[in-house]
């Protein structure tokens, strides 16, 4: 579950890297910012209801869970983007592979074995 929600995260950011960095550079404003928002909650959602059918894990909070699975990406994410866009594609396939692990190894530990 992981690997998908992290490689269509990474997908639709570096679909149009130019388009994601503009975003980010002006989600500062209050009704970007209800944008955003709007749009983190149902991915966060999505993610939360993903995370419901999982067979070996349960977690307490699924909406706090979630939203920090995607802060953790964003805050990535841009970090890259900001460091030089378009970023190399070996930065990319490092960022996939580590955020790959970053998520994973967050959801396991706050899962309560099934």
């Amino acid at each position: 579950m992981v690997d998908a929600v992290v490689q269509a995260f990474v997908d639709a950011k570096m679909e149009r890297a130019d388009i994601s960095m503009a975003l980010y550079a002006v989600a500062n404003g209050r009704e970007e910012t209800a944008l955003v928002q709007k749009v983190g909650k149902r991915a966060q959602a999505a993610l939360a209801s993903m995370l419901t059918t999982a067979s070996d894990a349960q977690f307490d909070d699924l909406s706090l869970t979630s939203l920090l699975v995607f802060a953790a990406m964003g805050g990535a994410m841009r970090a890259m983007l900001e460091a030089g866009a378009p970023p190399p594609p070996r930065m990319v396939r490092l960022l996939r592979k580590q955020l790959v692990l970053l998520c994973r190894g967050f959801l396991m530990s706050v899962a309560a074995r099934a």
